[in-house]
């Protein structure tokens, strides 16, 4: 005889777990060759390293960019694009007399400085000189004659334009150039990124940011418009200097016509501070409606100074700037191009899927919900837990308390319960939002 003849002990788990959405985790997706895999989840630069990513490297820099800050994302996606983009940016210098006309292309510095007596025409011939001069696989060119410069990807410093890793491009001092303009576009065409993401996704879709080389509108639009279908958002940035100016063709004003609600642009003048990434490194790690994103200091990203007419217009646009006000160089305004704030979007994103990831959970650990009160009663216990975290984590007000209204079993359907449908499951809650503006009046007297 043994112990189990006397006591029959036969525990059953019901303790299956529901694969949950990452909403901490970002995607960088750029041109490279360093790894075989469509996609490499790495936690820090060191294993980028072990694999043959470099300093010089887009992806390597990105990453730098999302780890530079505190906290820090504990895990990120790096993907590979399949095709190459021919990038071009034009640009003309203006006309000023001993000057330094420096700018910076994959982080090699390059100056050219202009005499007594400067004109248009032997700046920019300066200028491309630097430029061809350097170690860069970029190529300059003269367009018009004295007109304005050209910079496209090359094979060679000074050599042939073609496909190849985006190049990055900044400016000491944005005062100096004047028109900047990327017309890169994918070298896969319209669908070339999209297609990049969708296969990505086959490989590894666990991650909820996006963010990569591609600087133009043409590239901007193609990636907004894919995932605008899907419960992500991208980070992009622009240097195109018409943005923070009065006017509806540049890119942000484009892709705000289109009310994009899943990408946010930054407007910044040098490339190589990323602080789209940055802002995801900065923001990513905190619970999806714990914070705004608005008023965020981002480490390496050096602010800049706009006059209140660029800064009406990059409000007006939902275009994210960095500023310096009071002695603190913040991130504004936190918003979607779409106008929709950014902390909004994620957290409505992390309710949807906790409520699903929660609602299955119970119907594959239990042995059945029965279509009974008592049954409905546990899927209305789940949507109550989900907004009761909501409320935790800071993204739903507790007053009113959120609410949650389920059908009584007598009164569903016959056809519904045949189909095992439950329907009319509904709940009512109020987002807590954020404070960005105080008015405060006051009356003294002696």
């Amino acid at each position: 005889m043994s112990l189990n003849d006397i006591v029959n002990v036969q525990i059953t788990k019901q303790t299956a777990s529901v694969s949950r959405v990452g909403f901490g985790t970002p995607l960088i997706l750029t041109v490279h060759d360093r790894i075989p895999d469509l996609a490499k989840v790495y936690t820090d630069l060191d294993g980028m390293t072990g694999d043959g990513f470099t300093s010089s490297d887009l992806a390597y820099k990105l990453a730098a960019a999302l780890l530079a800050q505190n906290p820090k994302v504990g895990q990120f996606v790096v993907g590979k694009r399949s095709n190459a983009p021919l990038r071009t940016v034009s640009f003309i210098p203006n006309v000023e007399n001993d000057k330094a006309f420096t700018l910076t292309i994959n982080g090699e510095t390059m100056t050219f400085t202009s005499d007594a007596t400067a004109t248009l025409a032997e700046i920019i011939t300066g200028v491309v000189a630097a430029i061809n001069g350097g170690t860069q696989n970029v190529l300059a060119t003269d367009v018009g004659t004295g007109t304005s410069i050209k910079v496209e990807s090359a094979d060679a410093p000074g050599g042939s334009a073609t496909a190849g890793a985006p190049f990055t491009i900044g400016f000491a001092d944005r005062t100096l150039w004047n028109t900047f303009h990327d017309d890169t576009t994918d070298a896969g065409g319209t669908s070339g990124l999209a297609d990049d993401i969708a296969d990505l996704r086959d490989v590894n879709d666990d991650w909820y940011a996006i963010c990569g080389d591609w600087f133009s509108y043409a590239e901007i639009d193609a990636v907004a418009d894919y995932i605008e279908t899907l419960p992500r958002i991208q980070a992009a940035m622009c240097q195109d200097q018409d943005i923070p100016l009065t006017g509806s063709a540049d890119t942000a004003s484009l892709l705000l016509a289109q009310d994009f609600e899943r990408t946010f642009l930054y407007f910044h003048p040098t490339t190589e501070e990323f602080p789209h990434a940055a802002s995801l490194g900065k923001n990513l790690p905190k619970d999806p409606g714990s914070i705004t994103w608005k008023f965020k200091s981002l480490t390496g990203v050096a602010f800049q100074e706009y006059t209140s007419s660029e800064l009406t217009e990059l409000r007006a646009k939902n275009c994210e700037h960095y500023i310096r006000l009071a002695g603190n160089n913040i991130s504004a305004e936190g918003k979607m191009i779409g106008g929709e704030f950014i902390d909004i979007t994620r957290f409505i994103d992390w309710v949807t899927a906790r409520l699903q990831e929660n609602v299955f959970g119970a119907m594959i650990n239990l042995d059945k919900i029965p279509f009974t009160d008592q049954g409905i009663g546990v899927i209305e216990n789940e949507v109550r837990g989900v907004l009761k975290n909501g409320i935790a984590v800071g993204g739903f007000a507790a007053n009113p308390e959120p609410t949650v209204t389920v059908p009584l079993a007598a009164d569903v359907d016959v056809n519904d319960k045949a189909n095992r449908l439950l329907p009319d499951v509904t709940f009512t809650a109020t987002l807590a939002g954020a404070i960005h503006a105080t008015e405060i009046r006051g009356t003294v007297s002696v």
